[in-house]
């Protein structure tokens, strides 16, 4: 929409006899204070009261956009008294400081209709006829930009030269604004105005102070007196402008050439009058000396241009000098950034000449949303990316506060000078768009050659980028691949099974036709655009996996029906893949027992689900079952006015558990797929003390996930042989579920959550998890799995993560062996495809997971096709596992699955024999139901072969003995090679890739639900 701008003649939209009297009313005051302290006060310069007809109010520009003027106040029947105001507040303010300081002076607080302005928003006074254009009338602010003209402070009008009193203006002069504080309200239901702007001239007897001699060499201005914040006495200052910002902040710089390695050539002016033609003239100001959270700083509005023609200085590069160090004598990298304070710098291929390698900065959180700031920017972190202080280091200890405080002291943050817009475009980037698959950025990515102007702000340095980025700025130290890096190479006489986690985004179909869940939530797809769009990007993700079993978590609870999205994911894998061998089928419950899969099983009661994949050709489905995971029935916790703040009623994701043989085996391989409780949840102990406390940074809920991880250890655990726990934990990896999941080394005190129940609801409460009184049980065993992503990353001597949240890496998607299985791995890993990438590359068209772009955008970022880049917001990780062909548990026969009327059977040479081309294999079938016997013989048909597969049809179902044996043809005769005799029990099943190819589901082949029969795996059916 297009706003409209009235003029000084405005007999167009009033009539005449209210003309005179509007023109009275200006915008004489605007406060952009801390939280909801903010204010807007109108008066009336005029002799006669005026009453607002009904065509004028008060309009916002949201963010600046063209599009986003809306109606802050009607002003319709409002009267001002000549000379008095109208002082328009907040609607959400309770601060009684503003409203206080209003009635001090006289005046009446009102409150706005809407959600008032922030410093990007202009106001004005318009003719509101239609909401959406009004027509302007006067305004504070600049319209049409998302520049922060208006922030954190307050703007009084002056009066003009001469001391002639002001007139209604739609272009905002910020000459024409006094600038006081951020939360001075001292002005507001005065009528007065300011005074006149005064041009300042600087002087050849004003002594000039140097920038080095305001910044000084430590971490605060000589110039101000200890305790205070700012200096007393104003000084004077001549210097060269490098840069006018807009972001971070608001002004423009100044640099001097200067002779001290330990202080700073440049410094910050703040103001709102400053423009780009400044940049390269050199200018003489006079201000005080303000220290701003940390950030040296001049204020003013007035300087004078001494020099039109000076040629801005070259960009300093960033350098570490010993002396970089704290009090204790360790490096401290934010002393490197304070000696560059204020300055145009450059981010150098080598910050440190005394340490091997390159030391860069590192994308710690590509661009995306930095929502402590509410825009999209990078963050870097000093030579690596900032890990999640959890992930390596126990929470709360020692090591782990080191890790926080590192994290803290590595960061930079990455800014444009303008808020980006959502057209798939990065500012200082201009080629980004030609080739995004390209010209991509990553998480770990070196970042070399980009220069800005070093800020601070609330504790982070920031680089507000000047130049312009190209591809070879970002240099990828994990570049993005097409497939995993899965080694699955076995030695003679094995082969080998892969299994990979993979988390869908919320994969929901139920907005584009599909069954409803339990709850009739929607957390995905808005569209059937968008929905074509997610599905696309995980089936291309799962088939670049390509492995035999695929853990799944956030696809929609909507039952195992055609219309659920399971089904549709399987069918939508399936039908890129031509040989039908190499399809997968879904693991089903029958949740209701009614002896069919149909949309009414769903697992649980939430909106999402975990799900298990399976391709029937290489493993076979034995039992599968579900394990129920604790709920929280806690007494509810209210604050001081009785509300109530904590239900006490907390809830986990049940655990899909399934096991299956592999084929060509007679051995069980126990997977649990697993999805615990939130970080971003609250339960019972977040809030008990009135208020959340993370102080070891595990999030909420971690309580109640370790009585989820005593859960599944305990309960996972009754089944025997091979095991693996995968899925995303919730949990980083040294965090509290996972010491009791694998070893608490460090005896540190693991404690439940109270009142957690096995079953039941919080009307009917199931088994008390630990203790009828529920009271919080201290974990006293560890279950002694083994994280094997993060060893084979150990023995790899690198550092894995399968997550980023603000700018820190860790995983939280696990694979958790036991000691029988440990000896099988032969690879395992993360496939960084999502963790490392902008949200740019995301599915949605909106902006709930951050900046989103436009169609056009989106077909330029995945080529035309999907990619598996953003598939999701966690990594997949993967492992692969070694067998033999024949071996098998005490007492379980060797799994043959039928498909297309054969099965394929594997002779492994016995060590020591050597084989020869026309050797011949017989092969012996015996049926223990019938005893008869068929004989099939096999003529080799190379040397030194150490397997020999076959392909046997026409045989049915059912328990038979195999005995394979090798003949040598000797002359005439046939020799039996001598210890070459290999005999099997094999049990010959029909593969649902056949019986159920249309169901891309599967019960248990062996007995449905077996796992059940043990009593220790349950079925929810609330």
């Amino acid at each position: 929409m297009k706003k409209k701008i009235l003029a000084l003649a405005i007999s167009s939209v009033i009539s005449g006899g209210v003309q005179a009297a509007l023109t009275d009313i200006l915008i004489t005051e605007y406060v952009e204070g801390g939280g909801y302290n903010k204010a807007l006060e109108l008066t009336n310069l005029g002799d006669t009261d005026y009453e607002f007809p009904a065509n004028i109010g008060i309009s916002k520009q949201g963010d600046g956009k063209t599009d986003g003027w809306a109606t802050l106040f009607d002003l319709e029947g409002t009267i001002i008294t000549a000379g008095n105001t109208f002082v328009l507040v907040e609607k959400n303010s309770r601060s009684q400081v503003i409203r206080d300081a209003i009635t001090a002076n006289d005046g009446t607080p009102v409150l706005a209709t809407a959600s008032f302005a922030n410093g990007n928003d202009a106001l004005a006074i318009a003719d509101i006829t239609d909401p959406e254009n009004p027509v302007l009338i006067d305004v504070v602010g600049v319209v049409d930009s998302s520049k922060n003209w208006g922030k954190d402070l307050t703007l009084r009008r002056r009066l003009l030269e001469g001391d002639n009193t002001p007139v209604q203006k739609v272009t905002y002069d910020p000459k024409e604004w006094l600038e006081l504080n951020k939360d001075d309200y001292t002005g507001l239901a005065i009528a007065d105005l300011a005074p006149a702007s005064v041009k300042f001239t600087c002087t050849e007897d004003n002594i000039k102070t140097t920038i080095e001699d305001i910044q000084g060499d430590s971490w605060k201005s000589p110039l101000i007196a200890k305790g205070k914040y700012e200096s007393t006495d104003s000084i004077y200052v001549e210097a060269i402008v490098t840069a006018v910002t807009s972001l971070p902040r608001v002004g423009l710089y100044l640099q001097q050439t200067g002779s001290d390695p330990l202080s700073s050539e440049g410094i910050f002016v703040e103001t709102n009058v400053a423009t780009t033609d400044l940049i390269g003239k050199t200018v003489c100001l006079s201000s005080k000396v303000y220290e701003d959270y940390g950030f040296t700083k001049l204020k003013t509005s007035n300087f004078d241009i001494i020099d039109a023609g000076t040629a801005v200085p070259e960009a300093v590069e960033i350098k570490i000098l010993d002396t970089d160090v704290n009090d204790k004598g360790d490096f401290d990298f934010q002393k490197t950034l304070e000696r560059y304070e204020g300055m145009l710098v450059r981010l150098p291929a080598d910050m440190d000449s005394n340490v091997d390698g390159e030391q860069t900065m590192r994308v710690s959180r590509t661009f995306s949303r930095d929502y402590g700031a509410r825009r999209d920017n990078i963050s870097l972190a000093y030579k690596r990316p900032n890990m999640q202080p959890n992930q390596e280091h126990v929470a709360g200890s020692d090591e782990a506060k080191a890790q926080i405080a590192e994290n803290k002291n590595y960061r930079m943050i990455l800014e444009s000078n303008e808020k980006v817009e959502n057209d798939g475009s990065i500012p200082y980037y201009p080629t980004f768009l030609d080739n995004p698959n390209v010209n991509y950025i990553r998480v770990n990515d070196s970042v070399v050659g980009i220069e800005g102007i070093l800020s601070h702000s609330y504790g982070n340095f920031s680089l507000t980028v000047t130049n312009e980025a190209t591809v070879d700025t970002f240099k990828h130290a994990t570049p993005r691949t097409d497939k995993p890096s899965l080694n699955t190479d076995t030695v003679d006489r094995e082969f080998s099974i892969t299994i990979a986690t993979q988390n869908v985004l919320n994969l929901f179909n139920s907005p584009v036709g599909g069954d409803e869940n339990p709850t009739g939530q929607n957390r995905g797809a808005l569209s059937q655009a968008e929905y074509d769009r997610q599905l696309a990007k995980i089936t291309t993700a799962i088939l670049a996996l390509d492995t035999d079993i695929v853990g799944l978590m956030e696809i929609e609870n909507n039952g195992f029906g055609d219309n659920g999205a399971l089904k549709a994911l399987v069918e939508s894998i399936n039908s890129d893949i031509t040989d039908t061998k190499n399809h997968y089928v879904f693991v089903g419950i029958d949740s209701n027992n009614d002896g069919k899969l149909n949309n009414e099983d769903t697992i649980g009661t939430d909106a999402i689900t975990t799900g298990l994949l399976y391709r029937p050709s290489n493993v076979t489905l034995y039992s599968s079952g579900i394990i129920q995971m604790p709920q929280q029935h806690a007494p509810a916790v209210v604050n001081e006015d009785g509300k109530e703040i904590e239900s006490g009623d907390n809830y986990q994701r049940d655990t899909l558990a399934a096991t299956f043989i592999v084929n060509q085996t007679g051995k069980k391989l126990n997977i649990a797929v697993n999805h615990f409780k939130s970080k971003g949840s609250t339960c019972w102990e977040d809030v008990e003390s009135g208020e959340k406390v993370d102080n070891d940074l595990q999030g909420s809920c971690e309580n109640f996930r370790v009585a989820a991880a005593y859960q599944l250890g305990t309960e996972f655990g009754k089944l025997k042989g091979d095991s693996v726990i995968l899925g995303d934990l919730n949990a980083y990896g040294s965090e509290d579920p996972l010491l009791v999941l694998t070893q608490n080394l460090t005896n540190k005190v693991l404690t439940t959550a109270r009142n957690t129940y096995i079953g039941g609801d919080k009307d009917t409460l199931g088994t008390p998890q630990f203790n009828p009184e529920g009271t919080p049980f201290t974990v006293d065993k560890s279950f002694n799995y083994v994280n094997i992503v993060d060893k084979m990353d150990k023995v790899k001597g690198k550092t894995g993560w399968s997550y980023s949240y603000n700018d820190e890496i860790g995983s939280l998607d696990h694979m958790l062996v036991n000691a029988s299985l440990e000896a099988r791995v032969i690879d395992a890993g993360d496939w960084h495809i999502n963790s490392t990438e902008s949200t740019y590359f995301q599915y949605n068209k909106e902006g709930k997971y951050g900046p989103v772009i436009s169609d056009a955008a989106y077909d330029a970022y995945n080529g035309g096709e999907a990619t598996p880049f953003r598939s999701s917001d966690h990594d997949p990780a993967f492992m692969s596992l070694s067998y033999k062909y024949g071996e098998a548990d005490v007492g379980q026969a060797v799994v043959l699955p039928i498909l297309n009327n054969t099965i394929n059977l594997t002779y492994a040479v016995p060590n020591g024999i050597e084989t020869k081309k026309g050797n011949i294999l017989t092969v012996k079938i015996t049926s223990k139901t019938t005893a008869k016997t068929k004989t099939l013989r096999f003529v080799l048909e190379n040397n030194d072969q150490s397997i020999i597969p076959m392909k046997i049809k026409d045989i049915q179902t059912g328990d038979f003995t195999i005995k394979m044996q090798l003949l040598r043809v000797d002359g005439n005769k046939e020799v039996a090679v001598a210890g070459s005799d290999v005999s099997m029990d094999i049990t010959v099943v029909q593969s649902v890739l056949s019986t159920e190819e249309n169901t891309a589901g599967s019960f248990s082949l062996f007995s449905i639900m077996s796992l059940l029969g043990l009593g220790f795996l349950r079925r929810k059916t609330k």
